[in-house]
């Protein structure tokens, strides 16, 4: 596993991952096009919390409710939780809603 600076990301790096990790946050316009190329080609990829230029890119609308601590119900089925328990799940931190 290796840290990379955002900024510095570029094709050569992404060719050589198998996944890439996104913390919260968002990217400029470039790197969101460039991470989309990298997942239809085939690429891993993990976003925490995506910002708004890549909600699309994981298969997310974002919804106007939030949620800052209790409960959230992974319907089973969804894209958008595939690979993720149903069920309730705790939450601790501020969540967005998406459909």
């Amino acid at each position: 596993m290796q840290a990379i600076d955002l900024a510095a990301l570029n094709q050569e790096m992404l060719a050589q991952a198998a996944a890439i990790l996104l913390l919260p946050g968002d990217v400029d316009r470039s790197t969101a096009e460039r991470l989309r190329d990298y997942v239809v080609a085939g690429g891993g990829l993990v976003v925490v919390r995506p910002g708004s230029t890549l909600t699309s890119l994981c298969g997310l609308e974002p919804l106007p409710a939030t949620t800052a601590h209790g409960y959230l119900c992974v319907q089973a089925g969804s894209a958008a939780a595939a690979g993720i328990a149903s069920g309730a799940l705790q939450v601790h931190a501020p969540l967005q809603h998406a459909s």
